[in-house]
């Protein structure tokens, strides 16, 4: 799989840790940002902060700081064949999470072993819903989970993009 740095057309995306601790954590800030996450706490906690920067994915890539002109805007990663990203709300609209999902996903069927990659978002986030979608994601069903950013069981879309699917859309 490949690791380390990727770059996109105005994006780099590189491995997450220590040094982007003041950026996540102004993110970690913002409600509306924390409750579209999946495992933040709100209120915010600068522990939690500091301990997923530090995680093994971190280390290895397939956590990554999204940066823009060498300023840390957002957190991307891929675990357990998920895909997610997130994005400092001042950056909202304009492409980024567009071009970042893109990245990782290239980054994720990098692995020959990969042969699909899962996504999911909540039932009031329609800009990541067609995100997903426009990058190939198809809806798979309807899932539950527990939001630590609501303190809620939070209901959404589940997505899955095949490898057959997102070679045949590169085309």
């Amino acid at each position: 799989m490949s690791l380390g740095v990727m770059e996109t057309k105005r994006l780099v995306l590189r491995p997450l840790g220590p040094r982007d601790f003041n950026a996540i954590w102004e993110m970690a800030q913002d409600e509306d940002i924390v409750r579209m996450m999946l495992v933040w706490p709100w209120p915010p906690s600068e522990e939690f902060t500091r301990q997923r920067l530090t995680l093994e994915d971190t280390k290895t890539g397939l956590v990554s700081a999204v940066t823009l002109k060498g300023e840390t805007i957002g957190m991307a990663g891929i675990s357990n064949g998920g895909v997610w990203y997130g994005l400092d709300k001042r950056f909202w609209g304009q492409g980024y999470g567009q071009e970042t999902l893109a990245a990782k996903i290239e980054q994720g069927f990098a692995d020959p072993k990969m042969d699909k990659l899962i996504a999911g978002t909540w039932h009031d986030n329609p800009v990541s819903m067609h995100i997903l979608e426009k990058a190939g994601f198809e809806r798979t069903g309807w899932g539950k989970a527990y939001c630590d950013g609501r303190n809620a069981v939070t209901e959404g879309p589940d997505y899955e993009l095949t490898r057959e699917r997102w070679e045949r859309l590169r085309i």
